[in-house]
C-alpha cells in the first residue's frame, strides 16, 4: 500500500470521528477524540506536502485546530503563562539557529511550529473544557489497549500488525529483530523501535487515573484497573529496560509524594542503589550486555587513542563522554538541524576512525542531541520545558479538586511523576518524533489545565 494514501485514510478517520464527537457532545470533545486515534497510524506512514513528510498526527492536528479556532475564540491564544513562553522561545530559537546555519526560507517558521507547537497546542486546547479531558482519557486508553494487544501478538509471533496489514517499516531507525532473553520478540507496534513504543505507553498510563477519578465511570473501575494492567503488559512486550525502570521510578516517586511517611526510607533505598550503580558501573554494564547478546558481540572502538569495548549499554556512557563536550563547544547556536539530522552527526570533533565514528554515531541522549542541534541556549530551553511541565503538574495539585474535575490531585500526581520518568528515559534515548509528538502533547495538556484554572479563577 502507498504510505501517502494510508496517511490520508487515518487522517480522515480521526477527523471524521472528531467532527462526529463535536456534533454530538460539543466542540470540547473534538480534539480528545481525533488526536488519540492517530496513534493507530504507524509512524512510517507519511504524506509529502510541499517537500515535508507529514504523518497522520500532524495533519489531523492541523485540521482539528483549524476547525476549532472559531468556537474557541480568544481562549485559543490566551491566557499565556511561563510554559507557553518557553515553548515560543524554542520555536523562535529553532528558526534563528537554522537560519544562521542554512539560510532563511519562508517555510522554516512553519516547520518549527509543526515540530514543537502543534502537538503542544493540540494537548493544550484539548484541556480547556472538562469534557475534553474526559473524552481524551477514554479514547487514549482505549487506543492504548488496542496497541497493547498488537504488541502482545508481535511479541509472541514476531509479526508486526501494521507491517502485516499495511506497509513494511522503513529503515530510518536500526533495531534488533531476534528473540530477547530467549523468551519473546521485541514489539514495536506503530513505532519504529521498542523503546519508542515503551515511551508511548508511559504517556498513556497516567490517563487511567483520569478514568478512575471520573465519577461517570465509578461503576466501571474494574475495567479501568484491567486497562491499566493490560497497558503495563503491553509495555512488557517491548522488552525494553528503560521504560520499565523509569516507570518504576514514577511509581516510587508517586508513593513518596502521596505518603510522606515513606519518603525517608525510599530516599535511603534510592541513595544506596545509585551508590551501588556508580561504584559497580562496569560490572553492571557487563551484566546487562551478557543478558542481551553475550560479550562475543561487543565491538572495539578507538577513543582518545585507546581501544575500548563498545556495546548498546555502554553507548549511553560514551554519548556523555563524546558529545557532552561537543555540545558545549557548539556554543549558543549549536550545529543546526541539517548537521545533526543523521547519525553520526556531521560535526567536528568526532573520533578519527571511520569505523569508530560510525559505531559511536547514535546520540542516545535527547537533551544532548537537542543541545548539539540548537546550541546550549536551545538545550536550556528544552530542559526548561520539561522542568516547567513537572512543576506545573505538582503546582496544580492543591486546587485540582476544586477547579479542574475530572482532573484531580491524583491525576496530576500521576502525570507529574510520569513526566519525571519520561525525562529520565530521554537521558538514554535520542529525540525521535515517533514519541516526541506525544511527549509534547502531554506537556501541552498540563499547560491547558493551567490555563483552565486561570480562567476558572477569573470567574470564581
Amino acid at each position: 500500500m502507498d504510505a501517502g494514501l494510508l496517511t490520508i485514510f487515518f487522517v480522515l478517520m480521526a477527523s471524521i470521528a472528531g467532527c462526529v464527537a463535536w456534533l454530538r457532545f460539543g466542540y470540547s470533545a473534538a480534539l480528545g477524540v481525533a488526536i488519540p486515534l492517530t496513534m493507530l497510524s504507524a509512524t512510517w506512514f507519511h504524506l509529502d506536502v510541499a517537500g515535508q513528510d507529514l504523518d497522520a498526527r500532524t495533519l489531523a492536528a492541523i485540521v482539528m485546530l483549524a476547525l476549532l479556532a472559531y468556537p474557541m475564540g480568544r481562549r485559543i491564544i490566551r491566557p499565556w503563562f511561563v510554559l507557553d513562553w518557553i515553548l515560543l522561545g524554542i520555536i523562535v530559537w529553532h528558526v534563528v539557529v537554522d537560519t544562521f546555519h542554512s539560510g532563511f526560507s519562508v517555510g522554516r517558521p512553519f516547520v518549527s511550529y509543526a515540530e514543537w507547537a502543534l502537538p503542544y497546542a493540540a494537548g493544550r486546547y484539548a484541556m480547556l473544557h472538562p469534557h475534553g479531558m474526559r473524552w481524551l482519557a477514554r479514547v487514549l486508553v482505549s487506543v492504548g489497549c488496542v496497541i497493547s494487544l498488537a504488541a502482545l501478538i508481535e511479541a509472541f509471533s514476531g509479526q508486526n500488525v501494521w507491517e502485516t496489514l499495511f506497509l513494511p517499516v522503513d529503515d530510518l531507525v536500526t533495531r534488533t529483530t531476534g528473540i530477547r532473553f530467549n523468551l519473546v520478540y521485541r514489539a514495536i507496534g506503530p513505532t519504529r523501535h521498542p523503546i519508542f513504543l515503551g515511551i508511548l505507553f508511559m504517556v498513556i498510563l497516567p490517563w487511567c487515573v483520569v478514568l478512575w477519578e471520573d465519577t461517570q465511570l465509578a461503576s466501571q473501575r474494574g475495567l479501568v484497573i484491567a486497562a491499566a494492567i493490560f497497558l503495563a503488559i503491553g509495555m512488557l512486550a517491548t522488552v525494553s529496560r528503560g521504560p520499565l525502570l523509569t516507570t518504576l521510578v514514577a511509581l516510587v516517586t508517586a508513593i513518596a509524594v502521596r505518603y510522606p511517611i515513606t519518603r525517608w526510607p525510599l530516599a535511603g533505598v534510592a541513595v544506596v542503589m545509585v551508590s551501588l550503580a556508580v561504584t559497580f558501573q562496569a560490572q553492571l554494564l557487563e551484566t546487562f550486555d551478557s543478558q542481551l547478546k553475550g560479550r562475543q558481540h561487543s565491538k572495539v572502538v578507538v577513543l582518545d587513542g585507546e581501544q575500548e569495548v563498545f556495546s548498546s549499554s555502554r553507548n549511553r556512557v560514551f554519548v556523555v563522554r563524546i558529545y557532552g563536550p561537543l555540545a558545549l563547544k557548539g556554543g549558543p547556536l549549536g550545529y543546526g538541524s541539517t548537521a545533526t539530522s543523521t547519525f553520526p552527526p556531521d560535526i567536528p570533533g568526532l573520533p578519527a576512525s571511520d569505523e569508530s565514528r560510525e559505531i559511536l554515531g547514535i546520540v542516545d541522549n535527547a537533551f544532548i542531541l537537542q543541545t548539539l542541534r540548537l546550541g546550549w541556549m536551545g538545550g536550556v530551553l528544552v530542559v526548561a520545558l520539561f522542568l516547567g511541565g513537572i512543576v506545573t503538574a505538582f503546582s496544580l495539585m492543591r486546587t485540582a479538586d476544586t477547579f479542574l474535575m475530572p482532573c484531580s490531585a491524583a491525576v496530576l500526581l500521576a502525570m507529574g511523576c510520569m513526566l519525571i520518568a519520561i525525562t529520565l528515559q530521554l537521558l538514554i534515548v535520542f529525540w525521535a518524533y515517533d514519541f516526541a509528538f506525544w511527549v509534547l502533547f502531554q506537556i501541552g495538556t498540563l499547560a491547558g489545565l493551567r490555563t483552565r484554572r486561570t480562567l476558572a479563577l477569573r470567574e470564581f
